[in-house]
C-alpha cells in the first residue's frame, strides 16, 4: 500500500485547521447580558467563597470583598469631603438643584 504524499496530507488538513482556528477565536468573544443594550458581564475571581452577603453577618474577607462591590455608591467623598464619582462616571445638576 502506498503512503499519501505529504503535500496532499497538508492540503487536506489546512482547511480543518483554519476552521478550528476560526471557531476557537470566535469562542473568545465577550459576553453580553440578556436583553442586549451593550451591557457587559464582569466575572470577578475570588480565592474562596463568601460566608454571607448579609452586611450584619459577614465577617470574612471574601464576603467583605463582594459587599464592597455590591454596595458601592454612585458617589463617594474625597479627603476634603467633596463628592467624587464612585460607580458613576459623571453627573449633572439641574436648575432646581436636584
Amino acid at each position: 500500500m502506498q503512503q499519501p504524499k505529504r503535500s496532499s496530507v497538508r492540503a487536506l488538513l489546512s482547511p480543518w485547521f483554519a476552521i478550528g482556528l476560526a471557531l476557537a477565536l470566535a469562542a473568545c468573544g465577550g459576553q453580553s447580558l440578556p436583553g442586549g443594550g451593550g451591557n457587559s458581564l464582569l466575572r470577578r475571581g475570588l480565592s474562596g467563597e463568601p460566608a454571607s452577603l448579609d452586611p450584619a453577618a459577614a465577617s470574612d474577607n471574601f464576603s467583605t470583598q463582594v459587599m464592597q462591590d455590591l454596595y458601592e455608591g454612585l458617589t463617594s467623598e474625597s479627603a476634603s469631603g467633596a463628592p467624587v464619582p464612585g460607580a458613576a462616571s459623571a453627573w449633572t445638576v439641574d436648575a432646581t438643584g436636584r
